[in-house]
């Protein structure tokens, strides 16, 4: 894959050592083919890159000298006038000549997704850093006499001096949110480099420094048809970043607001290009997708995929995510190839102000954003969360059902601790209960990982995020409560004006037209359910989200032997941790169709493959030194 990698010594200046290391940290990079490697050696620190020569994007890794030192960047960054080219910048050239306390600065006004590293030969410091949403996977190992460095988690599983053994609380999480927290990895002594963050490394001494924080900053309401207004015009300027005059982008629909609202966009601009919808055949986001793209007088590509498919490419998915989330939220790993031969350019509709508008996980009736801290706001805050708190303590007890007897007391010693409540639930961070609901932390983890962007990069797909654009975040930051509901009426409002067609197409079976905001979306939705519930008519045999993974498995015989097979029959990387006959007993209520289990079962699988795809890395690069 491409990327970034690289190895620095405390000490040492033997050039020779430090080539050999970074050699084999090359040697896992390039695992493709049609792929190039470009390395940088200066005493006790070297830098490489591997790009693919045939794939024409500026997203790819570009290594650059300076008189000063010299460095590597990946990703996009934008300016006023579109993708600027980083060797000609000069706001980037400044960083190798301003001191470590001023880097921030300049990152902090760099707008896009990156992953950066600089090298400076005066005083041997390295600096790296990455946007503020981190929204680029980077890893790094601090091994006692050095740091290693990667794009990925695999390179620094070749090394001898990093500690890989397994870390014990991100599996812990991993089972119970389906990821880890903070910067835990799989592997004890390697870390993820958190959102917006420097990693300065001079002469054995590391520091990590946070240079931007989401601040919420509530304005007074103002008018809501100014708001609109300016987020139309915010949104629809980060187009200008991405619209090549050439290109015709594709564009991931799902039928949802976010999808609907770029699409529409596209539309306006005469920039619509192909429309991708994934489906089992029996999906209301296809439904709803198909009567988008008929409003906007286009095709759309619906890709059905079936269990086999999922089996074909579950391996692969893992392998590009590296096992961060289950593979079961890695769906577009299935239609990579259909999409990549129809485009060169996506549009991805992932939207961070989901967690910036907050409460897209509580139940609070919109009506009650009128004011931040009233006591009517206050009191349904506690019981309409109490579903979030009985879930979590339900996940737990499943959990600690299925454990080995010696790890459920770490479990519990873990949860004792208060590291899972206080770090997911209950971030104290913020003393205001609104800006509690809109901490980024806990929303984003999982958004930042389940997300197509990395996925169809490396597969020699563009891949543009509207809703990342810094202008679009700093506004949501702003806006008044009584536009943050989970209902998006901001979004909803915009849609409207922008293309009232696709406004007045329903979300969900149980929704109303999208246009409807506010107390009266609310009564008349209430009004609707009730309705259903006294005449209740045929309900169509459709599901929400592209897969319905608990129908497969409960189905699919190909897919039953295939995870029994994998998870019954290669218990060994499990035995540690999990009882095989309640694993066993999971699988079967899971077949026989008497408990949904899928979330879970897709956490086994996901941990057992990229075991073994670690495992395997290990065991090869021992093969290939003693060779």
């Amino acid at each position: 894959m491409t990327g970034i990698f690289g190895i620095i010594f405390s000490e040492t200046e033997n050039q020779v050592l430090v080539r050999t290391w970074l050699e084999n940290m090359q040697s896992r990079m390039l695992e493709e083919t049609d792929q190039i490697a470009e390395i940088q050696i200066d005493k006790n620190f070297g830098l490489g890159i591997v790009k693919n020569p045939t794939f024409i994007s500026q997203q790819q890794p570009r290594l650059f000298t300076n008189p000063l030192g010299f460095g590597a960047i990946e990703g996009q960054i934008y300016d006023a006038g579109g993708l600027f080219s980083i060797k000609t910048t000069n706001k980037f050239e400044r960083l190798f000549s301003n001191d470590g306390s001023k880097v921030g600065k300049y990152i902090a006004d760099l707008n896009g997704g990156f992953n950066g590293v600089i090298y400076k030969r005066n005083n041997k410091e390295l600096i790296i850093f990455n946007d503020r949403l981190g929204y680029r996977p980077f890893y790094f190992s601090n091994f006692g006499f050095g740091v290693a460095f990667s794009s990925e988690l695999k390179p620094l599983l070749n090394l001898p001096f990093v500690d890989i053994s397994w870390n014990e609380k991100t599996i812990l999480e991993f089972f119970l949110f389906g990821f880890a927290l903070n910067d835990k990895t799989w592997i004890k002594n390697i870390r993820r480099l958190p959102p917006a963050t420097i990693l300065q490394y001079n002469h054995g001494n590391l520091s990590l420094t946070k240079y931007w924080k989401p601040n919420f900053q509530e304005e007074t309401d103002g008018n809501i048809n100014d708001l609109v207004d300016q987020f139309i015009q915010i949104f629809e300027s980060s187009f200008d970043y991405h619209v090549k005059p050439t290109e015709s982008p594709g564009c991931l629909l799902s039928g949802g607001l976010d999808s609907r609202l770029i699409a529409a966009i596209l539309n306006k601009n005469e920039a619509l290009g192909n429309l991708f919808t994934l489906s089992d055949g029996n999906s209301l986001e296809e439904l709803y997708a198909e009567k988008v793209a008929s409003s906007l007088d286009t095709t759309l590509n619906k890709i059905h995929v079936h269990p086999q498919d999922f089996i074909n490419n579950i391996e692969d998915a893992i392998r590009i995510n590296e096992g961060q989330v289950s593979v079961f939220h890695l769906t577009m790993a299935l239609i990579k190839d259909s999409i990549t031969k129809r485009v060169s350019a996506i549009y991805d509709g992932i939207n961070l102000l989901d967690s910036f508008y907050g409460y897209s996980e509580s139940f609070l009736p919109e009506f009650l954003f009128v004011k931040k801290n009233s006591l009517p706001a206050k009191f349904f805050f506690r019981i309409f969360n109490l579903p979030q708190k009985k879930e979590l303590n339900q996940s737990i007890q499943f959990l600690d059902s299925v454990l080995q007897a010696n790890y459920q007391s770490r479990l519990k010693q873990h949860l004792k601790n208060g590291v899972l409540y206080s770090d997911f639930v209950y971030n104290r961070q913020f003393a205001n209960i609104w800006r509690q609901l809109n901490y980024l932390d806990c929303h984003y983890r999982q958004r930042r990982f389940t997300s197509n962007g990395p996925l169809f990069l490396r597969h020699w797909v563009d891949v543009h995020m509207p809703y990342l654009n810094y202008p679009l975040i700093d506004f949501a930051l702003k806006l008044p409560v009584k536009l943050r509901s989970h209902n998006k009426p901001l979004l909803r409002k915009a849609l409207k004006r922008i293309n009232p067609r696709l406004a007045e197409i329903p979300l969900s079976p149980d929704e109303l037209p999208a246009k409807y905001t506010g107390v009266y979306r609310d009564f008349l939705r209430f009004i609707k359910k009730v309705s259903r519930k006294i005449r209740p008519g045929q309900q169509p045999p459709l599901h929400w989200g592209a897969i319905d993974f608990d129908r497969w498995l409960h189905e699919s015989r190909e897919l039953q032997i295939y995870v029994t097979e994998r998870i019954l029959d290669d218990f060994g990387p499990l035995s540690n941790y999990f009882n095989k006959s309640e694993i066993n007993r999971v699988l079967e209520q899971q077949f026989q169709g008497v408990q949904n289990n899928s979330e879970f079962i897709g956490n086994l699988l996901t941990f057992v493959i990229w075991n073994q795809q670690i495992r395997e890395a290990r065991t090869n690069h021992a093969q290939n030194n003693v060779a």
